[in-house]
């Protein structure tokens, strides 16, 4: 805007000018030499004006000489050519001829008039600057819009991708804790299928063993029990020729023993274990078992099991240690007496005043088969 309204000056300066010197042309035509200050005033305002305009020089002609009267019977003297143009600086003075004024009046207004064609051209470039200026403007103002709104993007981008990598960094926190703990559960179910493996094979060693030893068992209770024979030689009950009632076995005298009361059994009267890890069991009908190396774990589960007894005993004791006299012939003796006397009563434990404990060095195992025995 400033560059147009310093145009639109100038334009109107220079039109001042142009009628400036058209009214001083006239008025310097008309006054002549009457009004010579008045005009004096007006040439200088003019070489003022022509000054504004680049004019500051002026050609003025030389006037040629007068040529010489002519002298009776010569031949009359050729006229000298006129003087070329002497260029001078532009005053007042000069302007007091009328062919200067004229003249420079005449280049003054020319130009005048070619500024006033730049002035045009000058404002129809500046008009054209100013609507580039404007769209350049209304370009910088929407690409300044533009760019907020990508910084404001790249600013939520920038909070979600923090967020994104804070909850990336807790997935594989997670998923590294979930790994170790799988594989922990993996070891685990490696370690407890291994032990339900070797338990499960020895459960199968042990019911093969029981159920020979239960067929077994069954046969000699199938067998007949033999005969009691009478002093005479004859069997008893019966004599020569008639028949005499029969009398039963004496019964044993009962055996009192001391200790706590642990259960009730069909088996056993009484049960005490040694330092020396002797396990000693006495029957109802009054014969003695002694096992050897019996772990001290062994012994209180069979003691710990005051409902079944007798079933830990057949499955955990009988045939699985040394024992004085052969467990299997004093059990197969017993199950005899016992078809007639249907014994059962409460047992007795005699507990010794210190248990022994597990070697160091099979405290490992011992440990582990003691776990594996409580899983099953």
């Amino acid at each position: 805007m400033a560059g147009k309204d310093k145009v639109n000056i100038l334009g109107i300066v220079a039109w001042g000018l142009a009628g400036v010197l058209a009214v001083a042309a006239v008025v310097l035509g008309l006054w002549g030499g009457q009004q010579s200050g008045q005009a004096a005033a007006l040439r200088a305002a003019v070489v003022q004006v022509a000054g504004t305009a680049g004019i500051q020089d002026v050609a003025v002609a030389t006037p040629a000489p007068e040529p010489a009267p002519a002298v009776e019977g010569e031949a009359p003297a050729e006229a000298e050519a006129p003087a070329a143009p002497a260029v001078q600086e532009l005053t007042a003075d000069l302007l007091k001829t009328p062919d200067v004024l004229a003249g420079v009046v005449e280049r003054t207004t020319a130009a005048i008039q070619a500024t006033q064609q730049d002035l045009a051209s000058t404002r129809e470039s500046l008009n054209a600057a100013e609507t580039q200026a404007s769209s350049a403007r209304n370009e910088v103002a929407t690409l300044t819009q533009q760019v907020n709104e990508q910084t404001t993007q790249a600013d939520a981008l920038s909070r979600e991708l923090a967020a994104s990598g804070e909850a990336l960094a807790k997935v594989q926190a997670d998923l590294a804790q979930a790994t170790e703990e799988a594989q922990a559960a993996a070891e685990a179910a490696d370690k407890q299928k291994a032990r339900l493996e070797k338990t499960l094979d020895r459960l199968k060693k042990e019911k093969a063993e029981a159920v020979a030893r239960l067929e077994a068992e069954i046969e000699a209770l199938k067998a007949p029990p033999p005969e009691e024979m009478d002093e005479s030689g004859t069997e008893d009950g019966e004599s020569a020729g008639e028949e005499l009632p029969a009398e039963e076995p004496a019964e044993p005298e009962p055996v009192v023993e001391e200790g706590r009361v642990i259960g009730t059994s069909e088996m056993f009267s009484f049960i005490r274990y040694g330092e020396d890890q002797s396990l000693f069991f006495r029957l109802w009908d009054d014969q003695t078992l002694t096992y050897e190396d019996v772990p001290p774990e062994m012994a209180e589960r069979l003691t710990g099991a005051a409902d079944n007894l007798d079933v830990t005993y057949r499955f955990r004791i009988q045939g699985e240690f040394k024992s004085v006299p052969p467990d299997s012939v004093v059990i197969r003796k017993y199950w005899k007496w016992h078809r007639r006397h249907k014994a059962r009563g409460d047992v007795r434990y005699d507990e010794p005043e210190a248990p022994a404990a597990a070697p160091a060095d099979e405290s490992g195992d011992a440990a582990a088969e003691s776990a594996e025995e409580s899983e099953d």
